[in-house]
């Protein structure tokens, strides 16, 4: 995933391709799990894979689609540590909230084809309601 960037190319030369044709769908940390945020173009803001990306195609302006898996519960940061929380196991909970994830991810995919970026990023970008603080 580190190096997708490579693939990115090699699909965008073949069909002749604009950056703004490419929709690249990301994990985020940063974000709340099942959390999205659109974006038109922008750094790669720490993620490796679209890091390659934007270097492979020489334009920031790539847009992306971030899906929110949360931030490790370990407070560790170790390289290890995050490499075993982005590959690892959904919990149960995450689980059952997954089809729903993904529908909402397939409903932002079809808003970047269907909308020009503003109102699709209007339609997308709604924050994860916070759960209540514990009795």
């Amino acid at each position: 995933m580190n190096l997708s960037g490579l693939a990115v190319r090699e699909a965008f030369d073949f069909y002749k391709m604009e950056s703004a044709d490419v929709l690249i769908i990301c994990d985020e940390m940063a974000l709340p799990y099942g959390q999205l945020r659109l974006r038109g173009s922008g750094s790669a803001g720490g993620h490796n894979g679209l890091a390659s990306v934007i270097s492979c195609l020489g334009t920031l302006d790539v847009p992306r689609l971030r899906m929110g898996i949360g931030k490790s519960p370990s407070q560790n940061t170790q390289r290890q540590n995050t490499v075993n929380w982005v590959l690892g196991h959904l919990s149960k909970d995450e689980m059952e909230e997954f089809p729903g994830v993904l529908d909402k991810a397939a409903k932002g995919v079809e808003a970047w084809l269907t909308l020009d970026i503003d109102r699709a990023m209007s339609a997308v970008n709604v924050r994860k309601p916070s759960p209540p603080p514990s009795p």
